[in-house]
């Protein structure tokens, strides 16, 4: 059975995250990093995409991207197939160098984009690598910080988090001033891999509801027939993305025990 194909959206925000084959190197050397940034600038000279901000790290990488009229999921093949063959034709190997598909994450609002910025520019500092994102070569801040941006598109994501490029430095700028002040600060994967999940929820309550209901009037509490129906679509379609029973509770503001009522047909 085929993978289903990716939906990007034009003018959507998306978050891509993809690892080395079994978790091994995806770039052994630095030329291996600076490569791979020439290979995104060449494809989006040819498929346009906005960059707006991204990390390098060993095994793996993270990148935002703006999706403009060109299909993205092209742009993202041409990427991986050009570093594929240099990586291969400059280390003598064949097959695979990533591992599993690259995921692709919509990312809905200013606040989660802006936990994202912080958990991308938290990777090299987490690793030990550096004590602060502006001493990392291979990642956006060090773009922004020496006002040299080869490959992120400033102005445009300053617009996304401020609405004007003005209040979006702003907002930048004091995200990573109050976050790295004390490296304790800045969050650590499994905080950010919860937030995210919890995001998802909401976002996927909101679709289920379709405007039949607001979030806050599903999860005050009422019983109605409607609400409870809302409630199971969603348990159903939740659970079967593999979303924990406790993760269902926490979004619709019930107990445990009442999710587990939708699973058994009790409610």
């Amino acid at each position: 059975m085929g993978r289903r194909p990716r939906r990007f959206v034009t003018g959507g925000i998306y978050h891509i995250v993809q690892r080395g084959h079994n978790r091994s190197y995806i770039f052994n050397e630095q030329t291996d990093k600076a490569g791979f940034l020439d290979f995104i600038r060449a494809v989006r000279d040819v498929l346009p995409f906005h960059v707006l901000y991204y990390v390098l790290m060993d095994n793996h990488y993270h990148l935002i991207v703006e999706i403009q009229a060109a299909p993205f999921e092209k742009a993202m093949h041409q990427i991986h197939l050009a570093y594929s063959r240099f990586y291969n034709k400059k280390y003598h190997c064949t097959g695979t160098v990533y591992g599993e598909r690259y995921r692709a994450f919509h990312v809905a609002d200013t606040a989660y984009l802006l936990k994202l910025i912080l958990y991308i520019a938290n990777n090299p500092v987490k690793a030990g690598l550096v004590k602060h994102p502006a001493e990392y070569r291979w990642c956006a801040h060090m773009e922004i910080v020496s006002q040299k941006a080869a490959l992120v598109y400033t102005e445009r994501l300053f617009e996304a988090l401020g609405g004007t490029a003005d209040k979006g430095r702003t907002a930048y700028e004091e995200l990573i001033r109050l976050n790295f002040a004390s490296v304790s600060q800045a969050p650590t994967q499994s905080a950010f891999q919860s937030e995210r999940r919890s995001d998802r929820l909401l976002v996927m309550l909101e679709e289920i509801l379709g405007g039949r209901l607001t979030v806050d009037c599903i999860r005050s509490g009422g019983h109605d027939a409607i609400s409870n129906q809302l409630r199971r679509e969603f348990f159903l379609v939740a659970s079967s993305q593999g979303f924990r029973t406790a993760e269902i509770a926490r979004a619709l503001n019930v107990t445990d025990r009442c999710v587990r009522g939708y699973r058994a047909g009790k409610v």
